[in-house]
């Protein structure tokens, strides 16, 4: 009898497991309804709520720290202050198929050569925020070496993606710890409780002559085989109709152009330490440029930080979804009634996506980021937590 009810209990146990998508080896994946996103902020369900939050990074570049601020109960909280000074970003999805959005960070530390990152990855649990583990798990049917730990690599950048109907981590590394090389390994992982499982590893060549980098790291790709074609996933937005796509011939029409900055319109809440609140940036009267060939920050003149050059680079305007970002608005503004008002009552943002080949590396984003008002009124150039209007020259 004790063996009947043992085995009853032992076949409901599994029922149970099997139920839950957790199995006795391995993992259950069931594609999640969360998509992926990318940038210094993403909108995403952090707790499973099913409501939109938000996480943002923000560079505090004087002291030495990237401070991640998460916001889940409509207050902003920091998360974490890691050791980091530049070019931070956050990339969300699920990764374990719980309805919640995990974070990938990014960020550029002091010390490291020029395109070098370090890589963190969070999640939101009920006593709070955690980092997932940093070992992975080795796959005995992959005869390449395979790191024990994200400390054993030399990390190019990561990003998520999708494959197999599950999200997973796209870690690139330098071949062998050196930046010298024109080679570099692909590692994609996928997370099981005791560390990240390695699904596969590969050996890309020409990654910086070709057009790899963009291929691989781009984060809104869905990918079955990084070496067969891409396809680019839909913003759910611009699906449901809720935003305006902008063609070419608008985007041209809309930013292409010499631009000056002409005044500063306030910063936001939370600033970092190249704020310059409240005050500004010694850039009014200053140039930017967008056309077809070369985006240009050169005419920051004061700013060596700001200024760049992006090189064939390929425009998209994206939304943001937030309200109220500009919390101290500027006295010049207050002065423009057409300008108060609409600073007041906005919707929202629109982004200006630009990417291409800056310091020789291509897929990479400039140093400032360019902005237009829902209306198309109102043409933005957003640095460091600071707002300002441009107009055509």
């Amino acid at each position: 009898m004790k063996t009947l009810l043992g085995t009853k209990f032992a076949v409901r146990k599994i029922l149970l497991l099997m139920i839950s998508g957790i199995f006795l080896v391995g993992c259950a994946y069931q594609k999640s309804a969360i998509s992926i996103d990318f940038g210094i902020e993403s909108r995403t369900d952090l707790n499973g709520d099913g409501k939109e939050d938000r996480v943002r990074v923000i560079d505090r570049c004087d002291a030495g720290f990237t401070t991640i601020i998460a916001n889940v109960n409509g207050v902003d909280v920091a998360i974490k202050d890691y050791r980091g000074y530049f070019e931070s970003t956050v990339t969300t999805g699920d990764l374990t198929g719980n309805g919640k959005a995990d974070v990938l960070l990014k960020r550029a530390t002091r010390g490291t050569d020029s395109g070098t990152v370090n890589i963190s990855i969070l999640h939101l649990e009920d006593t709070g925020w955690v980092e997932y583990p940093y070992n992975f798990i080795h796959n005995p049917d992959i005869d390449l070496e395979q790191p024990d730990t994200f400390d054993d690599e030399v990390y190019l950048g990561a990003t998520l993606f999708e494959k197999d109907g599950k999200t997973m981590v796209r870690f690139i590394s330098f071949r062998d710890n050196d930046k010298s090389q024109n080679t570099v390994k692909c590692t994609e992982a996928s997370y099981r409780e005791d560390g990240w499982y390695i699904e596969d590893v590969k050996m890309i060549s020409d990654f910086f002559s070709g057009d790899e980098y963009e291929k691989l790291l781009a984060p809104l790709y869905e990918t079955e085989n990084v070496n067969e074609e891409e396809t680019t996933e839909q913003n759910p937005e611009k699906a449901n109709g809720d935003v305006e796509e902008f063609s070419m011939d608008e985007v041209k029409e809309l930013f292409f152009g010499e631009w000056e900055v002409t005044k500063l319109l306030g910063v936001t809440k939370i600033q970092n330490d190249y704020t310059n609140y409240p005050e500004g940036h010694d850039i009014i009267g200053n140039h930017i440029v967008i056309n077809e060939d070369v985006f240009s920050s050169e005419g920051l003149e004061k700013y060596e930080r700001y200024q760049c050059e992006v090189l064939e680079p390929s425009y998209e305007v994206s939304p943001i979804i937030d309200r109220n970002w500009i919390y101290n608005i500027s006295e010049a503004v207050k002065e423009d009634p057409e300008l108060y008002d609409w600073i007041l009552n906005y919707d929202e943002f629109q982004d200006l996506e630009i990417r291409g080949t800056r310091d020789g590396i291509k897929g990479k984003s400039p140093a400032v980021d360019i902005m237009i008002s829902s209306d198309k009124q109102f043409v933005i150039l957003y640095m460091d937590c600071t707002f300002y209007l441009l107009e055509k020259i």
